[in-house]
């Protein structure tokens, strides 16, 4: 999984406790959203099951890219040579990020 996400490579060789805080805030999250959803739900909430997973799925997504924004990373591969309007941004935004 590392191999293939560049996000989370980075990040886990800057911070090595990283996906421990990724796994514990998708525990504790997953917890709560249940909780929650059995308690709003009660009788109905095997019937709506679909609803919580869609929920469940969704926070988890939300976990990950707020942990992941969040944490510092190492940067490995050379900056982009692109000369579109995409390049242009990038070579600024990296220029902000390194002062």
């Amino acid at each position: 999984m590392l191999r293939a996400f560049s996000m989370l490579r980075n990040s886990t060789l800057a911070d090595p406790s990283f996906l421990f805080k990724v796994g514990t805030e998708i525990v504790i999250d997953s917890c709560c959203t249940t909780f929650a959803e059995v308690q709003k739900r009660r009788k109905d909430f095997w019937a709506e099951f679909e609803l919580y997973a869609a929920d469940l799925l969704v926070s988890v997504a939300v976990d990950i890219a707020l942990v992941g924004l969040l944490a510092p990373y190492v940067r490995i591969e050379k900056p982009s040579a692109s000369t579109g309007l995409f390049g242009r941004f990038s070579r600024m935004a990296g220029s902000l990020r390194n002062r």
